[in-house]
């Protein structure tokens, strides 16, 4: 069996499995706001500038709470600065109560770390001034998977785990619904989720597998029926993520 995937490894153009948990497993989540509010940050740190300017613009015009318009006046600072939505590629990602799971693409080293301390010092701040505490909110920093044996099979494996990690195909907050067709619609992405290089990694594999287990992988019509159907034997394996 290969070796396992290396934590905290930082390259450019590479794919990574990022989570964490709350602190002593209490639960982060505690209600569909707190689900929000870390939504919310994923949009101030990785939407395009442009678009957070228009938000801006739009509320100075509904009058809205100087907080939030001093809270896309960052956001557009620090867009300005780090360029994340240029950089950073969301591919999928799944809230659980107690721990959060991203699969990342990121263009240059210091892409993960700039996005998570963001996003959980962000968060942090929200979950400890609702709730009346103190302190760390998560458990240590955080862990990141890089996947260096055969990246695109273990980001595929990855993505099928972490999407499958509500037990619930129609969990509102993870990203599989954004796969899924109804009719002729599909429900409309946010800015800041990538769904093109899932569904990139998976018709490359179907349209030419190479093995066993690519061969297994072809048998879907799609990524979304890859993720939710059973397959034929453990592959789980693959995607070579302690958690």
């Amino acid at each position: 069996m290969p070796s396992p995937n290396r934590l905290k490894e930082y390259v450019k153009n590479a794919y990574y499995h990022v989570y964490n948990r709350g602190i002593n497993k209490i639960d982060i989540f505690r209600s569909p706001e707190d689900y929000q509010q870390f939504f919310r940050y994923l949009h101030l740190t990785l939407s395009p500038v442009e678009h957070l300017v228009k938000e801006r613009e739009w509320l100075k015009k509904m009058n809205n709470p100087a907080w939030q318009i001093n809270q896309l006046n960052n956001a557009v600072r620090q867009g300005d600065k780090h360029k994340l939505d240029r950089n950073i590629d969301l591919l999928a990602y799944c809230l659980m109560p107690n721990h959060f799971h991203l699969v990342i693409y990121q263009e240059f080293e210091k892409g993960i770390e700039i996005l998570t301390r963001r996003i959980i010092s962000g968060y942090t701040g929200h979950f400890n001034k609702k709730y009346k505490r103190r302190g760390p909110l998560f458990e240590n920093r955080y862990k990141a998977n890089h996947f260096c044996y055969d990246p695109k099979l273990q980001v595929l494996f990855t993505a099928r785990y972490v999407e499958r990690n509500s037990k619930g195909y129609e969990y509102p907050y993870s990203s599989l619904h954004y796969f899924k067709r109804r009719g002729n619609l599909k429900e409309q992405k946010p800015i800041w989720l990538n769904t093109q290089k899932l569904k990139r990694m998976f018709q490359e594999i179907k349209s030419n597998p190479n093995g066993v287990i690519e061969e297994e992988v072809a048998r879907f019509n799609n990524y979304y029926n890859f993720v939710v159907s059973d397959l034929n034997f453990d592959l789980e394996d693959v995607r070579l993520s302690s958690i």
